[in-house]
């Protein structure tokens, strides 16, 4: 058996199919490389969207979670608002409570020496650290849209010392907002009063404040801000 050399055809079709394989396998290649950059590319920014929704849905639940908490806050000031308004003794409400006080004594089984309701006075109410002992509100505290009213009222009665007793337990049990300037319980030398009390109380009240008290605190807060210049 005899052995063909190659001919120059043989070795020329040889090379060209060398040469087609490579091309094919370069065009392939660049192939897979483009395409395979697109998915990269679009896996990265899929990922940094990805991201960037985890630090919105982080911030999204601490904003709801500090809403969920001022929602509580507004809650328990609303309340406790309604329920300083409900104890609170306003201009309206102070003939109700001179009523209430010579039904306090007659009920008690005391005497009524003396009752008077002073002048009500009224004043601005901080928003914070305002306290209604004082006659003025803060000095450099903002104004809220309540004015407080406080009426001093001087009660003198004699009695049982059971009577008293209940005069002052009625007194308290009324709830009223109230603050005791002073208390005075001492014998009277009576047999059948053996026992007198004093007492001034100063009651407050919150209430809306008028439109032009708000103008007028609007107006002194603008001559109190500084000047703009350009």
């Amino acid at each position: 058996m005899s052995l063909r050399r190659p001919s120059r055809q043989d070795a020329s079709n040889f090379a060209s199919g060398r040469t087609s394989r490579a091309i094919i396998a370069s065009f392939s290649l660049l192939a897979i490389a483009l395409i395979g950059g697109k998915w990269i590319e679009e896996y990265l920014l899929l990922s940094r969207d990805a991201a960037q929704m985890d630090v919105l849905q982080a911030e999204f639940d601490e904003a709801h979670r500090r809403r969920e908490k001022l929602l509580s806050i507004e809650w328990k000031l609303k309340g406790a608002l309604n329920r300083a308004k409900e104890r609170g003794v306003g201009p309206d409400d102070i003939e109700f409570v001179r009523e209430s006080l010579i039904g306090i004594v007659r009920d008690a089984g005391a005497s009524l020496r003396r009752l008077e309701v002073g002048e009500n006075e009224v004043r601005a109410w901080s928003m914070a650290e305002d306290d209604p002992r004082n006659d003025t509100a803060p000095l450099y505290g903002d104004n809220s849209s309540f004015v407080l009213h406080k009426h001093a009222v001087q009660i003198q009665a004699d009695g049982r010392m059971e009577s008293i007793e209940k005069v002052l337990e009625s007194i308290n049990s009324h709830g009223w907002l109230m603050s005791t300037k002073n208390l005075l319980i001492g014998p009277t030398g009576s047999i059948n009063a053996m026992a007198s009390i004093e007492v001034t109380m100063i009651l407050y009240g919150l209430e809306p404040a008028p439109e032009d008290l708000m103008e007028e605190d609007e107006e002194f807060a603008m001559r109190r801000s500084p000047r703009q210049f350009r």
